[in-house]
């Protein structure tokens, strides 16, 4: 079984967070002239996955409640912008969609190949993702429909990587696989949350000198997986 990560890892929100604003910004309120690096610092703190020891179980039941849990950073954003009040509300409002614009989303080109190349030989998959409640619409509008046997998603269950939790149900849901790896490009996520429930992990994208396997690419952490 191969756990994968996906945002950063499998597939990019160009601009990420920080474009997302960026765009209503352009659109909505032009005369507000911010770049990504006035932005950016907004949005360091309070999203679910920047406190992963503590469970957010009360918002997996409705994403729009999950969703909600959000606005008071963007309101902030947009007012530390130099937006007004009732403005910044109404584009709090909007980050939802412009998140989720399909056309904002691609795969890393060595995505398709590797996933691929896994499933000839006769490997599972599953998505392991700190992600927003449309991880399943954003994974199919990249047409990754039929390439992975579940998706676990820390908004729908509540835990964020590298909560144990999080690890205990995909461990369920593998069926306790022999042999297991996660793949991802968080060294706390993805390499030390795994490692803590005796996953092996391999860093990708990111390098981290600590890091047991670290891999520029996927090409390169399939063939640590070929070694094994």
């Amino acid at each position: 079984m191969i756990l994968w990560d996906s945002d950063g890892t499998l597939a990019i929100r160009e601009g990420g967070w920080t474009g997302a604003l960026g765009d209503l910004l352009a659109v909505h309120a032009p005369d507000i002239a911010a770049t990504p690096d006035q932005i950016r610092p907004f949005l360091q703190a309070g999203f679910p996955w920047h406190e992963p020891h503590t469970p957010h179980t009360h918002l997996n039941d409705d994403p729009a409640m999950w969703w909600r849990a959000l606005d008071p950073i963007f309101v902030n954003a947009f007012e530390g912008l130099g937006v007004a009040r009732k403005r910044a509300v109404d584009l709090a409002r909007l980050v939802r969609a412009q998140y989720l614009a399909p056309a904002a989303w691609r795969l890393f080109d060595d995505v398709l190949p590797a996933l691929r190349a896994l499933a000839e030989h006769g490997w599972q998959q599953m998505i392991v993702s700190n992600h927003v409640p449309e991880l399943p619409q954003i994974v199919s509008e990249l047409g990754l429909d039929n390439m992975f046997a579940a998706i676990i998603n820390s908004a729908t269950i509540g835990y964020e990587k590298p909560h144990p939790a999080i690890y205990q149900c995909v461990l369920q849901m593998a069926g306790h696989a022999d042999p297991i790896w996660m793949i991802g490009d968080s060294y706390n996520a993805d390499v030390l949350g795994a490692q803590a429930a005796g996953i092996p992990a391999i860093l990708v994208r990111k390098p981290h000198p600590q890091a047991p396997y670290a891999c520029a690419d996927l090409s390169a952490a399939l063939a640590v997986i070929e070694q094994y």
